[in-house]
């Protein structure tokens, strides 16, 4: 069951603080991409949804480039498809308390993004089970994938 609510009435707790955490990190580590915005939050069973707005348009590239030296996140896979039209991106933090996070971002217009998607976790197995499910719906031609972590490496994350 899905459930869309204003950041604000979201009750406090593990989803209410990880939000809060990496929008606060957004804006201070990465100002030219990230504003402050309004939050509407779309709340799933399993996990809660929040879709950021940028200031404007960015290289994909440039932005996941941007998110791995400043918020230290792990790319899971990046991808490109259709002849370069189509990228996806598809990236987590290293899951500790308030920080278990998934980053999809996904471009049809030759990787220019707008947009990003977070998935929050208040579980360690939910997660995982997020991106092994993920890494399955990675393209399977390896001329379309960009860079991929390995199995291994995705596990020691969770270490």
């Amino acid at each position: 069951m899905e459930k869309a609510l204003d950041y604000n009435t979201l009750e406090d707790g593990t989803y209410k603080r990880s939000i809060l955490l990496l929008y606060q990190k957004l804006i201070k580590l990465l100002p030219g991409y990230f504003t402050e915005q309004q939050i509407c939050v779309i709340q799933h069973a399993y996990f809660t949804e929040v879709v950021l707005n940028m200031e404007e348009q960015h290289v994909l590239e440039n932005f996941v480039s941007d998110l791995v030296e400043k918020l230290h996140i792990h790319v899971l896979y990046a991808s490109k498809e259709e002849k370069g039209k189509v990228y996806k991106v598809v990236a987590y933090s290293t899951p500790v308390e308030d920080e278990m996070f998934v980053v999809y971002l996904s471009s049809t217009n030759y990787g220019i993004v707008d947009s990003m998607t977070v998935f929050f976790f208040d579980s360690l197995e939910t997660m995982y089970y997020q991106l092994l499910s993920e890494r399955d719906s990675m393209p399977k031609l390896q001329k379309n994938i960009l860079e991929q972590e390995s199995y291994a490496e995705t596990l020691s994350n969770f270490n």
